[in-house]
């Protein structure tokens, strides 16, 4: 079989799983999905509920018109949470301007069959642009760990969040997919979106008050998420021993089936995306990595002292790349620890496979 042909049967089979909403491993999944369309890359909705955020608005507001803004995310998280609309789209149209000294975000509102999506204006060229606060002391616990918006929503269904032309500058991490921190058959969430958002200066290099970023992205026993078109710069950890813990895409524990597709990334300092415990199925196509990478650009790790396992069937191809981040050779694809531990699933498929992915001259001097 060609390679060609081997990467058709890959994606028939990733469609095939979808389409009949049964998880491979046996886990029973959500079948009944609302049908979504794009217009230039947003997501098409039919008379959303709107909610109102801007620069100059208030928490205090009801968030229903842009005379009346919510000033924060959060704030916008309360107003949805108080109208409960259920079976209605939902648009938290975020005004372009700076968001400065912002807190963590934590939002569980979701939907199974509808969409909320939170962005700009339709037709705005300009991207809300956020930073967080400035120190621990400042905002309390909500900080610590500086994450800019945690989807904190497990409990087996779509969550339908749709994340869209936002810019992060100096956050220590970034979004965050989270279904439940233990493995249950409810335990996870699927089916959101991140595109066209701008993840620049990530990690405690450019932030010094936090200690040790994570991810640009992270998703936790979170599947069938796209994250698309996107640009990642210059993602770094202070110490170089610590370049390893950041990552520009996090995919850990029973996250399967995500898509990561025409993304830039620029100067990551860690190994850029990282698989870890039970990722199965992962897709990394057509992205650009430029100086970026520790050792790897898609990396399979697992943890035997955890008692972690594997993640099988991830694909890899059609990206180019140059150099790692400290302008030297760079692997496309890196098994950390190549023995399946015995209490683990072995299956005849490859961990990573990897394919028609094409070297370019490095921007190194």
């Amino acid at each position: 079989m060609t390679a060609n042909c081997k990467a058709l049967a890959f994606l028939l089979l990733i469609t095939s799983v979808c389409e009949d909403g049964q998880d491979v491993d046996g886990d029973e999944a959500p079948k009944s999905e609302p049908h979504l369309t794009y217009t230039n890359g947003r997501l098409n909705q039919t008379n959303p509920l709107m909610i109102y955020v801007s620069p100059s608005g208030s928490d205090e507001n009801d968030g229903l018109s842009l005379a009346k803004a919510k000033k924060t995310l959060a704030g916008a998280h309360k107003a949805v949470v108080a109208l409960d609309p259920a079976t209605r789209d939902v648009f938290v149209e975020v005004q372009p301007g700076d968001y400065v000294a912002q807190k963590r975000t934590t939002w569980t509102y979701t939907m199974p069959k509808n969409t909320i999506r939170i962005g700009p204006p339709l037709g705005s060229s300009t991207r809300p642009y956020f930073t967080p606060c400035p120190s621990r002391s400042s905002s309390g616990t909500d900080c610590e760990d500086c994450y800019f918006f945690v989807l904190d929503k497990p409990g087996g269904v779509a969550t339908n969040v749709h994340i869209e032309n936002l810019e992060l500058h100096r956050w220590l991490s970034g979004i965050a997919l989270w279904g439940a921190s233990k493995y249950s058959v409810t335990g996870y969430q699927r089916r959101n979106r991140i595109s066209g958002c701008f993840f620049h200066y990530i990690g405690d290099a450019h932030n010094p008050d936090f200690y040790r970023g994570e991810a640009c992205i992270s998703l936790r026993q979170s599947s069938d998420n796209i994250i698309e078109n996107n640009r990642f710069q210059n993602i770094k950890n202070a110490a170089s021993s610590d370049y390893r813990f950041l990552h520009a895409v996090y995919i850990k524990n029973w996250s399967k089936r995500n898509v990561i597709r025409y993304n830039v990334f620029i100067n990551v300092s860690g190994d850029v995306i990282r698989n870890r415990n039970g990722a199965n199925y992962t897709q990394v196509v057509s992205n650009t990595f430029i100086r970026a990478g520790e050792g790897a650009l898609v990396q399979d790790y697992f943890d035997r002292a955890q008692d972690e396992c594997p993640s099988w069937g991830v694909m890899v191809t059609d990206n180019s790349y140059d150099t790692n981040f400290t302008c030297g050779v760079v692997d496309v694809c890196e098994v950390e620890d190549s023995d399946v531990p015995s209490g683990c699933k072995s299956k005849t498929i490859p961990r990573i496979s990897c394919s028609r992915n094409t070297p370019r001259t490095g921007a190194c001097p």
